[in-house]
């Protein structure tokens, strides 16, 4: 069974990893390709702009559930 929470970096560079974690989550509840696609968009979406805006010239984390 997948882990139920991913706590990561907010740099673009962990992006692979908070979409993998997603799509993984996705797969064990067989949701639909077409409603996996648009929860990985705004995985997607709502990560990055974590990285660009939350931690203006500090580090910081994100937690994904």
């Amino acid at each position: 069974m997948a882990p139920e929470s991913l706590t990561t970096g907010a740099i673009i560079e962990n992006l692979d990893t908070v979409i993998s974690f997603t799509e993984d989550h996705a797969d064990l509840f067989n949701l639909p390709a077409k409603k996996k696609f648009g929860l990985l968009v705004a995985v997607e979406e709502a990560f990055v702009n974590i990285c660009h805006y939350a931690y203006p010239g500090k580090y910081g984390d994100v937690t994904v559930f």
